[in-house]
C-alpha cells in the first residue's frame, strides 16, 4: 500500500460541485493547490505544480480534463494524495 507523503483535503469536493462552472472549479482548484503543502515542497512558483496550474488555468473545459490528469500524474509520481471525499 502507498505511503502518502502529502494530503490535499477538499480537492475532491470541488471536482464535485455540480452546481459550480468550470471557470469556478479551476479557480478554486489554483487556490487550493497553490495553499497547499504540496506546492511548497514543490518549489512554490518555480515547481512543476505551478506549471500545471497556469496550463489549467489557460484550459477550457474540453481541455482542462488533460491538464487535470497531468496533475494527478504529479501527485502520484511525488505521493501527494488528492483526497476524492473531501
Amino acid at each position: 500500500m502507498p505511503v502518502w507523503k502529502v494530503e490535499v483535503k477538499g480537492f475532491g469536493s470541488i471536482i464535485e460541485d455540480e452546481s459550480a462552472s468550470y471557470a469556478s472549479k479551476v479557480e478554486k482548484l489554483a487556490a487550493l493547490l497553490r495553499g497547499s503543502a504540496w506546492y511548497a515542497a514543490d518549489g512554490g512558483e518555480d515547481g512543476e505544480l505551478e506549471r500545471l496550474i497556469e496550463d489549467l488555468e489557460m484550459c477550457d473545459e474540453d481541455s482542462g480534463d488533460y491538464s487535470l490528469g497531468l496533475i494527478y500524474d504529479l501527485a502520484d509520481e511525488q505521493r501527494v494524495w488528492l483526497d476524492p471525499m473531501s
